[in-house]
């Protein structure tokens, strides 16, 4: 494609966009024809189809066979926000409180093992999009030529080569740190544990989402903490003078925030509250460990700002991993503690010594010879458009009460019911039709939440999946009958 030709279909698909997002164009609404548009804007058919290409890639129009392009129906945030508000915490801060995780969680995990079931609780990449052949050949090589290393300890804080490509990758959102800011970690989770031991103490005060991953959860319980859950908006983001207000009033030891596409609910912090964190934790003197790891994995056309890239004064704790993106199975994650590094370091040596080594060759390699950004933006075609195609089927055969809004990245669908509809019920009813789904209580620190759904869109689509989903949809109606009667 010529340039000329790509700068017009760009500011076409700009312009169609704008209108679509300033509802001038409405969900449902015919778009005009290719002949029609390629006429009042005196270009060629193709570069109209090029636009309505784009757009369709991002899910904001779509095609019909034999009647032409329409505004895509969209579950917008609008009953998202309202159900959040209508079950918020008064803003009056309450005491912290010991979190406990439920035991589904464990069922739930079990049936992840089993394959004959069709998994939408998995919010990881699947095998087919996996660098397998390229990683059969990096680790031969490692092991012929890295044989003495592979067999010895490596450093706690992680291979040379490693932190190197990490820090690297990270001057895309805009680190601006050396090699030795890097910790490697057994994975994200590992990541954030640390961070946590390494600021705060048994029975301290702490504060995080109110919906958050199960694994964060149990985590916290294990660790002995207090929390304070606080609320995030899924258009405003966290409530900042709220934020500001438990800092008056209790003594935080930490907040740990997912910044990107957070798992349930796909939201991510606008980017200008991401600064204004920096600079209230920083005011306040509280650790604040930003969890990132869903960050590379955005639809839109750059990748989102992060809490780190305005902490100036070393108080945010960055956390990720490749797990979510490159190789679930070799848990190599990583950490960019700022004031920290020692406190951190001391608890990696302490609870794990090092991450494994042959891991960290791997990865090491694999981001040295450059395949990285290529197979990210073949992750995220892949998770975009599949996204999409769920959100089609769920829009067909889910109550029409459903709602839901779209993520900008990451791997899940944050779907609710109208009150009353028991997603615990539902889970049991879809797992015995071999259908793995995971109820919205178990992310929600207060066992609110009862009547969502999280539903993993990384599983390839295809008419098993589609037969699945609508399996959960006729089961969701029916117990939407059951409460009318």
């Amino acid at each position: 494609m010529s340039q000329e030709k790509e700068f017009l279909y760009q500011q076409l698909a700009d312009n169609l966009q704008k209108h679509i997002l300033q509802k001038n164009l409405l969900p449902g609404s015919k778009l005009p024809s290719v002949r029609t548009l390629s006429e009042q804007y005196q270009v060629s058919p193709s570069t109209v189809f090029s636009a309505y290409y784009y757009l369709e890639s991002l899910g904001l129009i779509e095609a019909k066979p034999k009647s032409g392009y329409y505004v895509r129906r969209k579950k917008d945030t609008a009953k998202m926000k309202a159900y959040q508000d209508l079950i918020a915490s008064e803003r009056l801060v309450a005491a912290p409180f010991k979190p406990t995780t439920s035991s589904i969680i464990e069922e739930i995990e079990v049936t992840n093992t089993q394959t004959d079931f069709i998994h939408f609780s998995l919010a990881v990449p699947p095998m087919s999009l996996l660098p397998t052949k390229r990683f059969k050949k990096i680790l031969a090589d490692a092991s012929k030529n890295y044989a003495d290393e592979l067999l010895n300890y490596p450093p706690s804080s992680g291979i040379d080569s490693l932190r190197q490509q990490i820090v690297l990758h990270a001057l895309q959102w805009g680190f601006g740190g050396a090699k030795n800011d890097v910790l490697i970690t057994a994975g994200c989770l590992e990541a954030l544990v640390l961070c946590l031991q390494a600021v705060a103490q048994r029975g301290e005060v702490i504060v995080t989402e109110t919906l958050t991953y199960f694994g964060i959860q149990q985590a916290i319980e294990h660790l002995g903490y207090q929390v304070i859950p606080i609320d995030s908006d899924p258009v405003n983001g966290l409530d900042l003078d709220y934020l500001e207000q438990i800092f008056k009033k209790f003594s935080v030891k930490a907040c740990l925030f997912v910044s990107n596409f957070h798992n349930p609910t796909g939201h991510s912090i606008p980017h200008h509250q991401k600064q204004q964190l920096a600079e209230i934790v920083n005011r306040w003197q509280v650790p604040l460990i930003e969890n990132d790891v869903y960050g590379d994995v955005y639809f839109g056309k750059q990748r989102p700002s992060t809490i780190k890239r305005y902490d100036q004064n070393g108080w945010v704790m960055y956390c990720s991993s490749f797990s979510k993106t490159l190789a679930p199975g070799y848990r190599v994650g990583y950490c960019l503690p700022g004031r920290f590094k020692t406190q951190v370091l001391r608890q990696k040596r302490i609870h794990s010594v090092t991450t494994s080594s042959i891991a960290q060759f791997v990865v090491s390699d694999f981001l040295q010879k450059g395949r990285y950004d290529y197979h990210l933006k073949k992750l995220r075609t892949y998770l975009h458009f599949n996204m999409i195609k769920y959100e089609e089927c769920i829009l067909d055969h889910f109550p029409a009460h459903t709602f839901f809004s779209t993520p900008q990245g990451g791997y899940v669908l944050w779907i609710g019911f109208d009150q009353g509809i028991d997603t615990y019920t539902l889970y049991q009813q879809s797992h015995a039709n071999k259908v793995n789904i995971i109820p919205g209580q178990v992310f929600s620190f207060n066992q609110t939440y009862k009547n969502f759904v999280r539903i993993s869109f990384a599983t390839s689509f295809d008419e098993q999946v589609m037969e699945a989903l609508q399996t959960i949809g006729t089961l969701a109606k029916n117990l939407y009958s059951k409460k009318l009667y």
